[in-house]
């Protein structure tokens, strides 16, 4: 097998032919070739000389159009799908926020405001003056010439602040060699002040609807009790009961009027007690902080301090009375 030009094809004919020396027949097709015996086209080479089972055709023109146009046809409506799909999911994703921003009326927002306040534990106000009360009977108010000069007590623990005594005080030294072991560590403050927490954790509870008073109910019984306790200095200020848990977006808003006739809408009162003597925080039953009178759903608003003065011990706080609506 050879590829020759065209041209050479005849000579080279020939030239086979007188060296074979015998006869022979010629299959061939195509021009600058000769006489052949028998034609040869790429087709009857296919067949062999058998039924076709393949048939070459020259492919048209026309039917390469209808192909482009189908691909391209095909790709479009893709795209057009893909368009579509994406236009569809941003309208649905447009219509959930709008039906979300919908429902956030103020009615909603408060129902979840108060759904999260009611959630969250409270400190109670007659537990922690309890505790407090009971863990700081013998702690000391001097230590190495320093005196006791607060203590504060909130839900995150209690701290104790001292203070430098005058020429006879302590150094820093001093007061943290003769500090207790369970004290936390102890912080200069100022040349003068020192600070040091105290193991002291106040208890937590969750709230109870249910057992809320009555605002004209234990307004009554505590003031009665507080008017029997007036000659031995008792005193405390009583604030009208006010919505309570309002989202900061309605507070103060002309929005908030409408949040008073929800039906979960929490009241609540404030109730403060400042620099009164510790004894009024005693295990008596006449006692005005005992649950009975303050109440098991009155929270500690911020904290408990605890003043020494003078060997004179006072305590202040605030409370928040939740009652029913």
């Amino acid at each position: 097998d050879r590829q020759v030009y065209a041209s050479d094809v005849a000579s080279l004919r020939n030239q086979f032919a007188s060296q074979i020396g015998k006869q022979y027949e010629l299959h061939g097709d195509g021009d600058h070739i000769g006489e052949v015996e028998n034609r040869l086209t790429l087709e009857e080479l296919i067949k062999g000389g058998k039924p076709a089972s393949v048939k070459l055709a020259p492919l048209r023109s026309g039917r390469l159009a209808v192909i482009a146009i189908a691909a391209l046809a095909c790709a479009g409506i893709g795209g057009g799908l893909w368009l579509w799909w994406g236009a569809h999911t941003e309208a649905r994703r447009l219509a959930a926020q709008a039906e979300l921003e919908a429902s956030k009326t103020p009615q909603v927002l408060y129902q979840q405001a108060v759904a999260q306040y009611l959630a969250k534990p409270i400190v109670p106000l007659a537990d922690a003056v309890a505790v407090v009360r009971d863990g700081l009977k013998d702690f000391p108010t001097v230590n190495a010439g320093w005196d006791l000069s607060k203590i504060n007590c909130s839900a995150d623990g209690c701290t104790a602040l001292w203070l430098r005594m005058g020429a006879p005080g302590g150094t820093l030294d001093d007061f943290r060699a003769a500090a207790r072991p369970d004290w936390g560590p102890v912080t200069a403050i100022s040349q003068t002040e020192v600070a040091h927490s105290i193991p002291l954790k106040l208890p937590t509870r969750t709230l109870n609807r249910q057992e809320w008073p009555v605002m004209n109910d234990w307004r009554d019984l505590n003031l009665t009790q507080w008017q029997f306790l007036a000659p031995g200095g008792w005193k405390a200020d009583l604030a009208q009961p006010k919505l309570i848990a309002v989202p900061p977006e309605l507070a103060g808003g002309p929005q908030e009027a409408v949040l008073a006739s929800v039906p979960e809408a929490i009241r609540a009162a404030e109730v403060s007690i400042t620099t009164m003597p510790l004894w009024f925080a005693d295990v008596d039953p006449d006692s005005p902080m005992q649950t009975k009178f303050i109440g098991a759903q009155t929270a500690l608003l911020g904290d408990i301090q605890i003043d020494v003065a003078s060997k004179t011990v006072t305590y202040s706080a605030k409370g928040l009375i939740h009652v029913q609506n």
